[in-house]
């Protein structure tokens, strides 16, 4: 790590990248506003070491951004008011006009996430009505006239 001091209340901290030699990361503390910008390491010219008192910012410029989401689910599809989200262990429907802890259900593939979406805004019945789709399609449906079709197509399921 090297630091160039352009000015007195600025500081360039820079790492050489993993992937090629030519480009360098820095980061840009300038009144307590950090940025990060690639830029050529030919243009960086007088580079000293870093003093020890801004080693303290070595753990802040390790850190992973925050608008990684890797740990969590992130939306792939919407259409209207159905959002689908990839999660760990398959995918989420999700009816954005119901709070989530009512209004989503679980799927194991993407297709059958789009069909129940599909299903949900056409207002259609499934063709091979299984318990759990007809109990998906149920908690994320607004519609009260459909609501009362699927309810009555999974007791005549049961």
């Amino acid at each position: 790590m090297q630091l160039w001091k352009p000015s007195n209340d600025c500081f360039l901290f820079i790492t050489p990248t993993k992937n090629t030699n030519n480009l360098v990361f820095f980061f840009i503390l300038l009144k307590g506003v950090i940025g990060m910008k690639w830029i050529d390491a030919g243009t960086i010219a007088d580079r000293d070491e870093v003093p020890k008192k801004l080693w303290k910012y070595e753990n802040i410029m390790k850190q992973i951004p925050k608008h990684n989401k890797k740990a969590g689910s992130r939306k792939i599809f919407q259409r209207k008011e159905y959002s689908i989200y990839k999660a760990s262990d398959g995918y989420i429907v999700h009816n954005t006009n119901k709070p989530f802890e009512k209004g989503h259900t679980h799927v194991h593939s993407f297709n059958k996430a789009k069909s129940i979406v599909d299903l949900c805004i056409r207002k259609k019945l499934p063709n091979t009505p299984r318990a759990w789709e007809i109990e998906s399609l149920i908690r994320i449906t607004n519609n009260n006239t459909y609501y009362n079709k699927l309810r009555d197509m999974l007791e005549g399921l049961k």
